[in-house]
């Protein structure tokens, strides 16, 4: 007997319920998978049934994506938790707390304050966003932690550590060398990632997306105003850098909860049309409006917790980057949660070639 399956025949064994084949090749390039069919023995018995064949994949490649995805995701909570178990490690043996979270970069916190930023960066930057304006928007923010872990803030004059002064740490010969390294590694970023796109679109016949162009342009921009920063107001980047760009991935962190939370329509709707995307569903999927709340309810808790800095007294900056961290984690493991399944949340948009 055989059965037509995907294309493929597959040779089943009347005396047995099951039986196990290879078959299958890639677009990229062949694979190998292996199934199990399982049938039941009625309906080998009659040919004029139709079979009801039941296959599991247990080497599925797409498996392999997905439990990826989720092990990537879940790593960025694993390490935004790691780097809050380190502080306040720092912060019980030294007795006091820092003004700020970046000033732990002249702790004991110090490699893993650099490592934890720099692996979020990376994440951010390689994983898909449900749509391509919240990739946008992950993608700034991950160059962005770049360089909140390389461009240290500057020392305050109250030492606060539990060694018996700072760390002997040379930032200005650091500044540097990992600047224009950085530079460079986001220049090649930008020339690789626009020669992809480009054979996607020669591949497909399909034009580059505009979201994809403004996204490479937006970025191409941010790279110049970088080198001309630092190479013609060198002393005022060391100085100023460190913040301003925090201060910008926390705001480009907000914008993509605004994409998943689906408001304000006319705000993201006019985000979306400048970008070559249609206008905002009229009807999300029912599993999304399940996490929708959480959404709305990070985001507003994220501009509300700007308020801190006129309570928190001296550590106010300190507490500022906890709250707003703190619900990034949540935004990051809720999203994680509703992607569980597919890999990646399902797109709110659609992309129009213009």
């Amino acid at each position: 007997m055989t059965v037509s399956f995907n294309r493929e025949v597959l040779q089943l064994d009347p005396h047995g319920r099951n039986v196990t084949a290879r078959a299958g090749h890639g677009r990229t390039g062949p694979f190998r998978s292996e199934f199990a069919i399982s049938i039941d023995a009625a309906d080998l018995q009659s040919p004029a049934r139709e079979a009801t064949i039941n296959m599991q994949y247990p080497n599925e490649p797409r498996q392999y994506v997905v439990a990826s995805y989720r092990y990537l995701r879940l790593a960025m909570v694993i390490v935004v938790a790691v780097l809050g178990v380190s502080i306040l490690i720092e912060s019980f043996k030294a007795e006091c707390l820092q003004g700020s979270i970046s000033a732990y970069f002249y702790t004991p916190t110090h490699s893993i304050f650099v490592g934890a930023l720099v692996t979020l960066g990376v994440a951010l930057v390689a994983l898909k966003g449900r749509d391509a304006v919240e990739d946008m928007f992950f993608n700034f923010a991950g160059v962005l932690a770049f360089v909140v872990a390389l461009v240290p803030t500057a020392q305050s004059d109250t030492v606060c550590s539990s060694e018996r002064g700072r760390l002997d740490i040379n930032t200005s010969a650091m500044v540097s060398n990992n600047v224009p390294a950085l530079l460079v590694g986001t220049a090649l970023a930008l020339f690789v990632a626009y020669g992809v796109a480009r054979r996607q679109g020669k591949a497909t016949g399909i034009v580059i997306p505009k979201t994809t162009r403004v996204g490479m342009a937006l970025s191409a921009v941010v790279l110049v105003v970088g080198v001309v920063w630092y190479f013609v107001w060198h002393d005022n980047f060391v100085r100023y850098a460190h913040g301003s760009t925090a201060a910008a991935m926390f705001v480009a962190i907000w914008f993509a909860v605004l994409v998943n939370a689906g408001w304000p329509r006319w705000a993201l709707g006019a985000i979306y049309r400048f970008l070559g995307v249609v206008d905002l569903p009229t009807q999300p999927t029912a599993h999304h409006l399940r996490y929708r709340p959480w959404y709305r309810g990070i985001s507003i808790f994220m501009v509300a917790a700007v308020a801190v800095v006129l309570v928190a007294g001296d550590h106010k900056v300190f507490w500022l980057e906890v709250l707003e961290i703190i619900p990034f984690a949540l935004f990051w493991s809720l999203q994680t949660l509703e992607s569980w399944e597919s890999g990646i949340a399902e797109p709110a948009m659609s992309e129009q070639s213009t």
